[in-house]
């Protein structure tokens, strides 16, 4: 019988008919144990099988993910809008202290008649 609960308990979750299968540790197969001790003297002993077990462990563990479900999730700050481009400090350098000059390109001239050009 030991061995049985121990493989319920391995499994991780808990299956009850009808129901959506919950995670379920061994802290609460174990909490489950306990409160079946606590109430043997109104269950109907020897009990035929662990479905008893099965249903206490699945209402604690549908516990369980609701106070999971209630618990504020911790949301990572957002990013910077900053570029990742390591050279936007020397770009945005470069404009500020050439704003308003000519671009030329060496060996072709103005950028701004090479523009009117394309046009």
């Amino acid at each position: 019988m030991l061995q049985e609960i121990a493989d319920l308990a391995a499994l991780g979750y808990v299956k009850k008919t009808g129901c959506p299968d919950r995670d379920c540790s061994p802290a609460i197969w174990a909490k489950a144990m306990e409160e079946m001790v606590g109430k043997r003297d109104f269950l109907s002993l020897p009990m035929p099988n662990h479905n008893y077990l099965k249903k206490v462990a699945w209402d604690l563990a549908d516990q369980a993910d609701l106070a999971r479900e209630k618990t504020p999730v911790k949301r990572q700050p957002q990013r910077s809008m900053a570029s990742n481009d390591p050279l936007q400090a020397a770009k945005d350098r470069w404009d500020r202290e050439h704003a308003g000059q000519p671009v030329i390109i060496p060996g072709i001239g103005k950028i701004e008649d090479i523009v009117k050009g394309v046009k």
